[in-house]
């Protein structure tokens, strides 16, 4: 990746193959484009050492520069990913805070039917001792006539 040619129409490689665009991540060379053999492992491959740049060579200051850059954006991308996965912890957690809400109301509710069983049954008895409390007078009021 040291050599110094540029050229931007090698779109074959040695071998016939169609060269492969690349992206150098060296200290020299960051970020910086290349064409090479499709069967290139960054040692090159000794059939075919086709290699070439795309991208013209970098000044001194941007080869001093974009590696802090680039490890700047890996450090922000980390945790960004940190916070959106909290984030989707939080989503969860908080659909599952108005779930348990719903069911604490369901539980209310269900625990609210006894006493109203029981009012209801209270209510009936009170009813039927009504009944038998007007039968009774009926039959007395019969018997008298």
């Amino acid at each position: 990746m040291s050599s110094n040619s540029y050229d931007r129409d090698h779109r074959y490689c040695y071998c016939g193959e169609r060269s492969v665009i690349r992206t150098s991540w060296t200290s020299e060379n960051p970020g910086r484009r290349f064409r090479s053999c499709i069967e290139y492992e960054g040692e090159g491959n000794p059939e075919c050492d086709f290699f070439s740049w795309v991208d013209p060579p970098m000044c001194r200051r941007s080869t001093e520069i974009i590696p802090g850059l680039l490890r700047k954006s890996n450090v922000l991308r980390a945790e960004n990913e940190e916070l959106r996965e909290e984030n989707i912890r939080l989503v969860e957690c908080k659909k599952l805070e108005l779930e348990m809400s719903d069911w604490q109301r369901e539980l209310k509710s269900a625990k609210m039917i006894p006493r109203l069983l029981q009012n209801q049954m209270s209510c009936m008895l009170r009813l039927k001792n009504c009944e038998r409390k007007i039968l009774d007078w009926l039959n007395a009021r019969r018997s008298w006539s």
